[in-house]
């Protein structure tokens, strides 16, 4: 949207401006990245290892709680950080939960099979501060 003539445009007018301003360069979300969102006993992957997440939302969809964490520190029925069921959530954001964020994420589900929904916000690589006019 552009301001009306005469009209001189101070600060963000979008988001994305806003998002700009704080980090430097623009951030997109991405909508279950890796495709499969079924969790069942054995531990797998939820977030692959990438240096360009800032955050992420995980909601857990199923009857059944889930345990994620990173993948390094092992994730166990009693080691990790519970999303409960029925729309349990955990957010991360490197603001607050530093280099963590960017690392290799694991899921395990505690007592049966479910589904998830997973929303990473990732720095959109580009050219400069901006990427744009």
């Amino acid at each position: 949207m552009t301001a009306p003539l005469g009209v001189l445009r101070s600060g963000p007018s979008t988001i994305r401006d806003l998002v700009v301003q704080r980090l430097g360069v623009p951030v997109a979300a991405f909508f279950n990245r890796l495709g499969n969102t079924f969790v069942a006993a054995p531990v797998v992957d939820v977030m692959k290892q990438d240096p360009t997440r800032v955050a992420f939302v995980l909601t857990n969809v199923s009857p059944f709680d889930f345990v994620i964490g990173p993948t390094r520190f092992g994730v166990t029925v009693t080691q990790g950080i519970k999303v409960t069921a029925f729309g349990g959530t955990a957010v991360a954001d490197w603001t607050e939960d530093g280099e963590v964020i960017a690392e290799e994420w694991s899921i395990l589900g505690i007592g049966g099979a479910g589904n998830y929904y997973l929303l990473e916000f990732l720095l959109v690589v580009g050219p400069g501060p901006g990427h744009g006019p």
